[in-house]
Protein backbone atom coordinates (compact mmCIF):
# COMPACT_ATOMS: atom_id res chain seq x y z
CA UNK A 1 0.00 0.00 0.00
CA UNK A 2 2.95 2.32 -0.73
CA UNK A 3 2.04 5.90 -1.44
CA UNK A 4 4.23 8.53 -3.84
CA UNK A 5 3.97 12.44 -3.41
CA UNK A 6 6.29 14.84 -5.35
CA UNK A 7 6.25 18.59 -5.95
CA UNK A 8 8.25 20.97 -7.79
CA UNK A 9 7.72 24.80 -7.58
CA UNK A 10 8.19 28.20 -5.45
CA UNK A 11 7.26 26.62 -1.87
CA UNK A 12 9.00 24.91 0.15
CA UNK A 13 9.12 21.17 -0.70
CA UNK A 14 8.79 19.72 2.58
CA UNK A 15 5.77 20.75 4.04
CA UNK A 16 3.58 19.73 1.23
CA UNK A 17 5.17 16.38 0.80
CA UNK A 18 4.60 15.09 4.73
CA UNK A 19 0.79 17.00 4.31
CA UNK A 20 0.48 14.53 1.04
CA UNK A 21 1.73 11.80 3.03
CA UNK A 22 -0.42 12.23 5.81
CA UNK A 23 -3.21 12.35 3.33
CA UNK A 24 -2.18 8.51 2.40
CA UNK A 25 -1.53 7.34 5.72
CA UNK A 26 -5.11 5.57 6.05
CA UNK A 27 -3.59 2.98 3.53
CA UNK A 28 -1.28 1.54 5.81
CA UNK A 29 2.72 1.53 5.54
CA UNK A 30 5.75 0.86 7.47
CA UNK A 31 8.10 3.47 7.09
CA UNK A 32 8.05 6.65 5.16
CA UNK A 33 10.88 9.43 3.33
CA UNK A 34 11.90 12.00 1.46
CA UNK A 35 14.35 13.24 -0.66
CA UNK A 36 14.66 17.19 -1.42
CA UNK A 37 17.15 18.87 -3.47
CA UNK A 38 19.03 22.17 -1.85
CA UNK A 39 19.84 24.88 -3.95
CA UNK A 40 23.57 23.75 -3.40
CA UNK A 41 22.31 21.25 -5.76
CA UNK A 42 22.46 18.45 -2.86
CA UNK A 43 20.08 15.64 -2.38
CA UNK A 44 19.05 15.85 1.65
CA UNK A 45 17.48 12.14 1.91
CA UNK A 46 15.53 11.94 5.79
CA UNK A 47 13.71 8.56 5.82
CA UNK A 48 12.86 6.13 8.85
CA UNK A 49 11.00 2.77 9.45
CA UNK A 50 7.84 3.81 11.51
CA UNK A 51 5.47 6.52 11.64
CA UNK A 52 4.91 9.60 9.41
CA UNK A 53 5.24 11.42 12.87
CA UNK A 54 8.50 9.70 13.46
CA UNK A 55 9.84 10.74 9.72
CA UNK A 56 8.23 14.69 10.83
CA UNK A 57 10.42 14.53 13.97
CA UNK A 58 13.71 13.65 12.12
CA UNK A 59 12.88 16.40 9.79
CA UNK A 60 12.12 18.88 12.38
CA UNK A 61 15.49 17.71 13.83
CA UNK A 62 17.53 18.36 11.08
CA UNK A 63 15.22 20.08 7.92
CA UNK A 64 16.55 19.89 4.47
CA UNK A 65 15.10 22.75 2.32
CA UNK A 66 14.20 23.63 -1.37
CA UNK A 67 11.07 23.82 -3.49
CA UNK A 68 11.13 20.49 -5.35
CA UNK A 69 11.46 16.64 -4.04
CA UNK A 70 9.76 13.53 -3.84
CA UNK A 71 8.23 11.47 -0.97
CA UNK A 72 6.99 7.50 -0.32
CA UNK A 73 5.31 5.57 2.30
CA UNK A 74 6.40 2.03 1.75
CA UNK A 75 4.62 -1.28 2.44
CA UNK A 76 7.16 -3.97 2.97
CA UNK A 77 8.53 -6.62 -0.17
CA UNK A 78 11.72 -6.70 -0.40
CA UNK A 79 13.80 -6.81 2.71
CA UNK A 80 13.07 -6.42 6.33
CA UNK A 81 11.38 -2.66 8.04
CA UNK A 82 14.13 -1.03 8.15
CA UNK A 83 16.27 2.76 7.89
CA UNK A 84 17.97 1.53 5.01
CA UNK A 85 15.58 -0.53 3.41
CA UNK A 86 12.99 2.70 3.41
CA UNK A 87 12.54 5.06 0.62
CA UNK A 88 14.04 7.24 -1.39
CA UNK A 89 17.03 5.27 -2.50
CA UNK A 90 19.70 6.11 -4.17
CA UNK A 91 22.30 5.45 -6.96
CA UNK A 92 25.78 4.52 -6.91
CA UNK A 93 26.63 8.23 -7.36
CA UNK A 94 24.46 9.51 -4.64
CA UNK A 95 22.86 11.86 -7.17
CA UNK A 96 20.06 10.71 -8.15
CA UNK A 97 16.90 9.32 -5.82
CA UNK A 98 14.15 7.23 -6.38
CA UNK A 99 10.84 6.27 -4.90
CA UNK A 100 9.07 3.45 -6.62
CA UNK A 101 5.38 1.38 -5.93
CA UNK A 102 4.90 -2.16 -7.43
CA UNK A 103 6.99 -5.03 -7.84
CA UNK A 104 10.43 -5.52 -10.15
CA UNK A 105 10.23 -9.49 -11.02
CA UNK A 106 13.78 -9.43 -12.16
CA UNK A 107 15.73 -7.14 -10.22
CA UNK A 108 18.35 -9.44 -9.29
CA UNK A 109 19.48 -10.15 -12.69
CA UNK A 110 19.68 -6.58 -13.19
CA UNK A 111 21.74 -6.69 -10.01
CA UNK A 112 23.80 -9.01 -10.99
CA UNK A 113 24.84 -7.33 -14.16
CA UNK A 114 25.28 -3.85 -12.82
CA UNK A 115 27.51 -5.78 -10.10
CA UNK A 116 29.26 -7.45 -12.86
CA UNK A 117 29.33 -4.01 -13.67
CA UNK A 118 31.53 -3.12 -11.00
CA UNK A 119 28.59 -1.41 -9.27
CA UNK A 120 28.81 -2.78 -5.55
CA UNK A 121 27.51 -0.22 -3.40
CA UNK A 122 24.18 -1.17 -2.33
CA UNK A 123 23.07 -0.27 0.95
CA UNK A 124 19.57 -1.78 0.92
CA UNK A 125 17.90 -5.40 0.47
CA UNK A 126 15.36 -3.53 -2.17
CA UNK A 127 14.03 -4.18 -6.21
CA UNK A 128 14.13 -0.12 -6.36
CA UNK A 129 17.46 0.68 -4.95
CA UNK A 130 18.49 -1.55 -8.29
CA UNK A 131 16.21 -0.15 -10.49
CA UNK A 132 17.76 3.50 -9.00
CA UNK A 133 21.53 1.95 -9.86
CA UNK A 134 20.29 1.02 -13.38
CA UNK A 135 19.18 4.93 -14.03
CA UNK A 136 21.88 6.53 -12.65
CA UNK A 137 24.50 4.16 -14.58
CA UNK A 138 22.78 4.73 -17.57
CA UNK A 139 22.36 8.38 -17.23
CA UNK A 140 26.47 8.75 -15.98
CA UNK A 141 27.21 6.94 -18.86
CA UNK A 142 25.32 8.90 -21.51
CA UNK A 143 26.50 12.82 -20.15
CA UNK A 144 29.97 12.15 -18.73
CA UNK A 145 30.97 15.18 -20.48
CA UNK A 146 27.58 17.37 -20.68
CA UNK A 147 27.04 20.22 -18.91
CA UNK A 148 24.21 21.98 -20.60
CA UNK A 149 21.32 21.94 -18.38
CA UNK A 150 18.32 21.21 -21.36
CA UNK A 151 20.49 18.01 -22.58
CA UNK A 152 21.01 16.78 -18.92
CA UNK A 153 17.84 16.57 -18.88
CA UNK A 154 16.85 14.83 -21.95
CA UNK A 155 19.20 11.88 -21.33
CA UNK A 156 17.79 11.46 -17.83
CA UNK A 157 14.49 11.27 -19.69
CA UNK A 158 15.99 8.82 -22.38
CA UNK A 159 17.97 7.15 -19.32
CA UNK A 160 14.79 6.42 -17.85
CA UNK A 161 12.89 4.81 -20.61
CA UNK A 162 16.00 2.26 -21.32
CA UNK A 163 16.16 1.24 -17.97
CA UNK A 164 12.73 0.52 -17.94
CA UNK A 165 12.31 -1.42 -21.00
CA UNK A 166 14.84 -3.82 -19.01
CA UNK A 167 12.12 -3.76 -16.30
CA UNK A 168 10.12 -6.80 -15.76
CA UNK A 169 6.93 -6.20 -13.04
CA UNK A 170 4.88 -3.10 -12.32
CA UNK A 171 5.85 0.20 -11.57
CA UNK A 172 5.04 3.74 -10.57
CA UNK A 173 8.32 5.91 -9.72
CA UNK A 174 9.23 9.22 -8.94
CA UNK A 175 12.84 11.02 -9.15
CA UNK A 176 15.04 13.77 -9.11
CA UNK A 177 18.67 14.37 -10.09
CA UNK A 178 20.70 16.66 -8.00
CA UNK A 179 22.14 17.97 -11.21
CA UNK A 180 19.01 19.45 -12.84
CA UNK A 181 17.12 22.17 -11.25
CA UNK A 182 13.40 22.03 -10.57
CA UNK A 183 12.47 19.03 -12.35
CA UNK A 184 10.81 15.53 -11.50
CA UNK A 185 10.52 12.26 -13.31
CA UNK A 186 8.00 9.96 -13.49
CA UNK A 187 6.42 6.89 -15.30
CA UNK A 188 3.77 3.88 -14.71
CA UNK A 189 3.26 0.75 -15.25
CA UNK A 190 1.01 -1.19 -13.72
CA UNK A 191 0.90 1.01 -10.53
CA UNK A 192 -1.11 4.16 -10.84
CA UNK A 193 0.31 7.76 -10.82
CA UNK A 194 -1.40 11.08 -11.53
CA UNK A 195 0.26 14.05 -12.52
CA UNK A 196 -1.85 17.56 -10.59
CA UNK A 197 -1.49 20.80 -12.78
CA UNK A 198 -0.70 23.74 -10.35
CA UNK A 199 0.23 27.69 -11.50
CA UNK A 200 4.16 27.65 -11.07
CA UNK A 201 3.90 24.27 -9.52
CA UNK A 202 3.25 20.78 -10.18
CA UNK A 203 2.65 17.75 -8.19
CA UNK A 204 2.99 13.78 -8.62
CA UNK A 205 1.52 11.37 -6.62
CA UNK A 206 0.12 7.62 -6.75
CA UNK A 207 -3.02 8.75 -6.17
CA UNK A 208 -4.88 12.28 -6.51
CA UNK A 209 -6.37 12.53 -2.57
CA UNK A 210 -3.14 13.61 -1.87
CA UNK A 211 -2.82 16.79 -3.76
CA UNK A 212 -6.32 17.71 -3.87
CA UNK A 213 -5.69 20.18 -1.49
CA UNK A 214 -3.48 22.52 -3.67
CA UNK A 215 -4.88 21.35 -6.91
CA UNK A 216 -7.84 19.87 -8.47
CA UNK A 217 -6.67 19.57 -12.29
CA UNK A 218 -5.29 16.32 -12.68
CA UNK A 219 -3.80 13.54 -15.54
CA UNK A 220 -3.91 10.39 -15.09
CA UNK A 221 -0.79 8.75 -16.74
CA UNK A 222 -1.36 5.23 -18.53
CA UNK A 223 0.45 2.35 -18.29
CA UNK A 224 3.95 3.03 -20.14
CA UNK A 225 3.53 6.66 -19.91
CA UNK A 226 7.12 8.63 -18.97
CA UNK A 227 6.12 12.32 -17.82
CA UNK A 228 8.64 14.95 -17.16
CA UNK A 229 7.59 17.51 -14.83
CA UNK A 230 9.08 21.23 -14.46
CA UNK A 231 7.54 23.95 -12.38
CA UNK A 232 5.22 25.79 -15.11
CA UNK A 233 5.40 22.74 -18.02
CA UNK A 234 5.24 19.00 -18.23
CA UNK A 235 5.92 16.55 -20.95
CA UNK A 236 4.38 13.04 -21.38
CA UNK A 237 5.49 10.77 -23.53
CA UNK A 238 5.67 7.16 -23.59
CA UNK A 239 8.41 4.78 -23.55
CA UNK A 240 8.80 4.27 -26.89
CA UNK A 241 9.50 8.62 -27.10
CA UNK A 242 5.72 8.69 -29.09
CA UNK A 243 4.28 12.07 -27.79
CA UNK A 244 0.29 12.28 -27.68
CA UNK A 245 -2.44 14.40 -26.43
CA UNK A 246 -3.75 13.98 -22.68
CA UNK A 247 -6.58 15.22 -21.01
CA UNK A 248 -6.74 17.28 -18.05
CA UNK A 249 -9.27 16.10 -15.55
CA UNK A 250 -10.98 18.13 -13.19
CA UNK A 251 -11.18 16.58 -9.65
CA UNK A 252 -15.03 15.68 -8.63
CA UNK A 253 -14.11 15.83 -4.89
CA UNK A 254 -12.46 18.24 -2.71
CA UNK A 255 -10.05 18.11 0.67
CA UNK A 256 -13.03 18.56 2.74
CA UNK A 257 -15.01 15.51 1.73
CA UNK A 258 -11.96 13.22 2.06
CA UNK A 259 -11.61 14.60 5.66
CA UNK A 260 -13.14 12.50 8.80
CA UNK A 261 -15.45 15.01 9.65
CA UNK A 262 -17.06 14.16 12.73
CA UNK A 263 -16.70 10.58 12.66
CA UNK A 264 -13.92 9.11 14.82
CA UNK A 265 -12.62 6.83 11.76
CA UNK A 266 -13.02 6.05 8.24
CA UNK A 267 -14.84 2.96 8.41
CA UNK A 268 -17.84 4.80 10.05
CA UNK A 269 -17.57 7.46 7.90
CA UNK A 270 -18.06 5.58 4.80
CA UNK A 271 -20.90 3.32 6.54
CA UNK A 272 -23.00 6.25 7.18
CA UNK A 273 -22.18 7.46 4.02
CA UNK A 274 -23.50 4.31 2.02
CA UNK A 275 -26.96 5.73 1.01
CA UNK A 276 -25.86 8.99 -1.06
CA UNK A 277 -22.90 6.59 -2.83
CA UNK A 278 -25.60 4.15 -4.12
CA UNK A 279 -27.61 7.28 -5.20
CA UNK A 280 -24.26 8.43 -7.06
CA UNK A 281 -23.41 4.89 -8.52
CA UNK A 282 -27.13 4.55 -10.67
CA UNK A 283 -27.01 7.85 -10.86
CA UNK A 284 -28.06 7.87 -14.97
CA UNK A 285 -27.43 4.18 -15.31
CA UNK A 286 -30.48 2.65 -15.75
CA UNK A 287 -32.85 3.42 -19.00
CA UNK A 288 -36.48 3.25 -18.52
CA UNK A 289 -37.13 3.75 -21.87
CA UNK A 290 -35.09 0.85 -23.30
CA UNK A 291 -35.60 -1.45 -20.36
CA UNK A 292 -31.36 -1.77 -20.05
CA UNK A 293 -28.65 -0.27 -18.17
CA UNK A 294 -26.11 1.97 -19.35
CA UNK A 295 -22.34 1.10 -18.28
CA UNK A 296 -19.97 3.82 -19.63
CA UNK A 297 -16.78 2.07 -20.42
CA UNK A 298 -17.93 -1.61 -21.02
CA UNK A 299 -17.45 -0.76 -25.13
CA UNK A 300 -19.66 -3.52 -26.10
CA UNK A 301 -22.91 -3.61 -28.57
CA UNK A 302 -26.35 -5.11 -27.55
CA UNK A 303 -25.30 -8.32 -29.90
CA UNK A 304 -21.97 -8.89 -28.30
CA UNK A 305 -23.58 -8.40 -24.94
CA UNK A 306 -25.99 -11.09 -26.27
CA UNK A 307 -22.82 -13.29 -27.19
CA UNK A 308 -21.62 -13.38 -23.49
CA UNK A 309 -21.47 -16.98 -22.34
CA UNK A 310 -19.86 -16.70 -19.30
CA UNK A 311 -18.71 -14.32 -16.69
CA UNK A 312 -15.48 -14.01 -14.85
CA UNK A 313 -15.48 -11.46 -11.92
CA UNK A 314 -12.13 -10.92 -10.51
CA UNK A 315 -10.92 -8.70 -7.54
CA UNK A 316 -8.84 -8.77 -4.20
CA UNK A 317 -10.07 -7.74 -0.24
CA UNK A 318 -13.11 -6.11 -0.58
CA UNK A 319 -13.85 -6.02 -4.04
CA UNK A 320 -13.53 -10.05 -4.24
CA UNK A 321 -16.11 -10.26 -1.55
CA UNK A 322 -18.74 -8.03 -3.42
CA UNK A 323 -17.59 -10.64 -6.35
CA UNK A 324 -18.83 -13.25 -3.93
CA UNK A 325 -22.54 -11.40 -3.71
CA UNK A 326 -22.32 -10.48 -7.44
CA UNK A 327 -21.40 -14.22 -8.33
CA UNK A 328 -25.44 -15.29 -6.93
CA UNK A 329 -26.77 -12.42 -8.38
CA UNK A 330 -25.92 -12.95 -12.14
CA UNK A 331 -26.74 -15.99 -12.17
CA UNK A 332 -30.25 -16.06 -10.38
CA UNK A 333 -31.04 -13.30 -12.15
CA UNK A 334 -29.54 -13.27 -15.44
CA UNK A 335 -29.09 -17.09 -15.78
CA UNK A 336 -25.42 -16.71 -17.13
CA UNK A 337 -22.33 -18.86 -15.86
CA UNK A 338 -20.58 -16.85 -13.33
CA UNK A 339 -17.06 -17.26 -11.66
CA UNK A 340 -15.05 -15.61 -8.95
CA UNK A 341 -11.41 -15.33 -8.73
CA UNK A 342 -8.77 -13.55 -6.69
CA UNK A 343 -7.08 -11.22 -9.40
CA UNK A 344 -3.50 -12.66 -7.96
CA UNK A 345 -4.19 -16.19 -8.68
CA UNK A 346 -5.65 -15.71 -11.78
CA UNK A 347 -2.99 -15.75 -14.39
CA UNK A 348 -1.84 -19.62 -12.70
CA UNK A 349 -5.89 -20.79 -13.14
CA UNK A 350 -6.55 -19.79 -16.17
CA UNK A 351 -6.62 -16.89 -19.29
CA UNK A 352 -5.37 -13.73 -19.11
CA UNK A 353 -3.14 -12.60 -16.09
CA UNK A 354 -2.34 -10.13 -13.84
CA UNK A 355 0.96 -9.25 -12.76
CA UNK A 356 1.60 -10.46 -8.80
CA UNK A 357 1.88 -7.34 -6.96
CA UNK A 358 -0.49 -5.55 -5.14
CA UNK A 359 -4.20 -6.38 -5.63
CA UNK A 360 -5.36 -3.46 -7.59
CA UNK A 361 -2.68 -3.31 -10.03
CA UNK A 362 -3.66 -7.69 -10.09
CA UNK A 363 -6.77 -6.43 -11.31
CA UNK A 364 -5.68 -3.62 -13.69
CA UNK A 365 -3.54 -5.03 -15.86
CA UNK A 366 -5.67 -7.95 -16.62
CA UNK A 367 -6.69 -6.01 -19.96
CA UNK A 368 -2.92 -7.15 -21.66
CA UNK A 369 -4.16 -10.14 -21.86
CA UNK A 370 -7.95 -10.46 -22.62
CA UNK A 371 -7.80 -10.01 -25.93
CA UNK A 372 -7.16 -13.45 -27.12
CA UNK A 373 -10.02 -16.63 -26.81
CA UNK A 374 -12.42 -14.02 -26.99
CA UNK A 375 -11.88 -12.25 -23.68
CA UNK A 376 -13.81 -9.06 -22.98
CA UNK A 377 -12.66 -6.99 -19.87
CA UNK A 378 -14.36 -4.58 -17.84
CA UNK A 379 -13.10 -2.11 -14.89
CA UNK A 380 -14.70 -1.65 -11.86
CA UNK A 381 -12.56 1.44 -10.45
CA UNK A 382 -12.87 4.24 -7.33
CA UNK A 383 -10.69 6.96 -9.41
CA UNK A 384 -11.85 6.35 -13.15
CA UNK A 385 -15.50 8.07 -12.69
CA UNK A 386 -15.58 8.72 -9.02
CA UNK A 387 -19.10 7.09 -8.86
CA UNK A 388 -18.42 5.87 -5.48
CA UNK A 389 -16.73 8.30 -3.52
CA UNK A 390 -13.44 8.39 -2.57
CA UNK A 391 -12.50 5.60 0.19
CA UNK A 392 -10.73 5.95 3.17
CA UNK A 393 -11.09 2.79 4.75
CA UNK A 394 -9.33 -0.23 3.50
CA UNK A 395 -12.62 -2.57 4.68
CA UNK A 396 -14.92 0.06 2.74
CA UNK A 397 -18.26 -1.06 3.34
CA UNK A 398 -19.51 1.94 0.79
CA UNK A 399 -17.50 0.50 -1.83
CA UNK A 400 -18.55 -3.09 -1.17
CA UNK A 401 -21.79 -1.97 -1.28
CA UNK A 402 -21.69 -0.12 -4.81
CA UNK A 403 -19.68 -2.87 -6.32
CA UNK A 404 -22.68 -5.39 -5.22
CA UNK A 405 -24.80 -2.81 -6.85
CA UNK A 406 -22.43 -2.78 -9.99
CA UNK A 407 -23.59 -6.22 -10.30
CA UNK A 408 -26.78 -6.09 -10.58
CA UNK A 409 -26.44 -3.00 -13.40
CA UNK A 410 -24.65 -5.31 -15.27
CA UNK A 411 -27.07 -8.20 -15.18
CA UNK A 412 -29.70 -5.77 -15.97
CA UNK A 413 -27.32 -4.58 -19.07
CA UNK A 414 -26.99 -8.46 -20.36
CA UNK A 415 -30.12 -10.07 -19.22
CA UNK A 416 -32.13 -12.08 -21.86
CA UNK A 417 -34.93 -14.45 -21.66
CA UNK A 418 -32.90 -17.67 -23.59
CA UNK A 419 -29.93 -17.31 -21.51
CA UNK A 420 -30.75 -20.16 -19.31
CA UNK A 421 -30.90 -22.74 -22.38
CA UNK A 422 -27.35 -21.72 -23.27
CA UNK A 423 -24.31 -23.77 -22.51
CA UNK A 424 -20.79 -21.49 -21.92
CA UNK A 425 -18.67 -23.99 -21.52
CA UNK A 426 -17.27 -23.92 -25.60
CA UNK A 427 -19.34 -20.99 -27.13
CA UNK A 428 -19.15 -17.64 -26.77
CA UNK A 429 -17.26 -14.42 -25.58
CA UNK A 430 -16.27 -14.47 -22.04
CA UNK A 431 -16.58 -11.43 -19.98
CA UNK A 432 -14.20 -10.08 -17.35
CA UNK A 433 -14.87 -7.69 -14.83
CA UNK A 434 -12.12 -6.69 -12.27
CA UNK A 435 -12.23 -4.66 -9.12
CA UNK A 436 -9.47 -3.93 -7.61
CA UNK A 437 -8.75 -3.26 -3.48
CA UNK A 438 -6.74 -0.32 -2.52
CA UNK A 439 -4.73 0.77 -5.17
CA UNK A 440 -0.91 0.09 -3.92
Amino acid sequence: MCGIVGYVGRAEAVPILLDGLRRLEYRGYDSAGVAIVDAGHDIGIRKCAGRIASLGKLITENPPSGSFGISHTRWATHGKVTDENAHPHLDASGRLALVHNGVIENYQALKEQLIQDGDTNFRSATDTEVLAHLIGKLYVDSCATTVDVEQKKARLVNAVRTALKQVIGTYGIALVHADIPDFIIGARRGSPLVLGVGKDENFLASDVSAIVAYTRDAVYLNDFDVVAVERNKFEISSLAGETGDHQVSKVEFTAEEIKKGDYPHYMLKEIFEQPSSVRDAMRGRLSLEECTAKLGGLNMTAQQLRDVGRIVLTGCGTALHAAMVGEYLIEQLANIPTEVEYASEFRANRGPHPDRSAPWANAFSLHRRCEPDHWRLGGVTRAGQRSFGVERSDQSDRKKTCRCQRDVVLRAAIQFPDRARRRAQDEGDHLLVCGGSSQR
